[in-house]
């Protein structure tokens, strides 16, 4: 509704999401708003210093349950503290004998504030609600990551594998658009939104950036404990015209590169 009514008086206002119920930040994300304020030093330093109590005392209240710490799932430390990586703070506060609260606390100051958190913290209704509104634009928030476990540190989260062809799949599964609405908002939508106006259709003399796809089988296969799965029911894709998929193999070309607006 304040969408709504802020575009009915004029204001350009955009939206964008992706169709999963988990974000992903920073371990501090956890924290009391003024407890992080300041940056990550400053969290240290609270830590560590006299206001300690307060910031556990109220992370006590936020994490009260077991089902609490299972929602805050630790994706990598970065090699700081190895003993964290791929754990929810139920799991770990568990193995070291702490309150989720210490182990929260412990986390952040061995890291110095650097672990990257996956944070289910979105209920799927209200994903799905979102999901089906038509000038809501779909996008990742992802980067182009390595398919090899190895290459990767942790699990991270499986937007960067799969946001759109789980858009695909759940519109077509709940009817929450057309197909062709669906792909509206993966391109047009977006470039409308960012003032591009070389590519978002289909059009001769424009860039042709195009993904083939079957929209009955189209699917995203990344989960959070297995993130490193592609998607099926993609056969090809083009960057500029160019072949950087084809039948569902990877071709030798490399072809990204940063868009800029004309």
């Amino acid at each position: 509704e304040h969408v709504a009514d802020a575009r009915k008086a004029g204001v350009n206002v955009t939206v964008d999401l992706y169709p999963y119920t988990a974000a992903s930040s920073g371990i501090t994300n956890s924290f009391p708003k003024w407890a992080i304020q300041g940056g990550s030093a400053k969290v240290i330093e609270r830590l560590l210093g006299e206001e300690r109590q307060q910031v556990i005392d109220e992370l006590n209240e936020a994490f009260k349950t077991q089902a609490d710490g299972e929602s805050l799932y630790m994706v990598s430390t970065g090699g700081r503290y190895p003993i964290a990586d791929g754990k929810n703070i139920w799991q770990l506060s568990q193995e070291l004998g702490l309150s989720m609260a210490d182990t929260i606390a412990k986390v952040t100051v061995e890291t110095a504030a650097h672990c990257s958190c996956i944070s289910f913290c979105m209920s799927q209704e209200d994903v799905d609600y979102m999901l089906a509104q038509s000038n809501f634009a779909i996008g990742s928030d992802g980067s182009g990551l390595p398919m090899a476990a190895s290459e990767n540190e942790g699990k991270p989260h499986p937007r960067h594998f799969g946001t759109f062809p789980r858009f695909l799949r759940l519109a077509r599964e709940k009817g929450l658009c057309s197909v062709e609405d669906a792909v509206r908002r993966m391109t047009k939508l977006t470039a409308d939104m960012l003032g591009m106006t070389d590519r978002g259709v289909l059009k001769p003399g424009l860039v042709a950036d195009i993904t083939v796809f079957d929209p009955e089988h189209v699917a995203d296969k990344a989960t959070y404990d297995s993130p490193f799965q592609k998607p099926v029911g993609i056969e090809h894709v083009f960057i500029a015209g160019k072949p950087a998929l084809l039948h569902g193999q990877q071709t030798e070309h490399r072809l990204g590169q940063f868009i800029l607006k004309h």
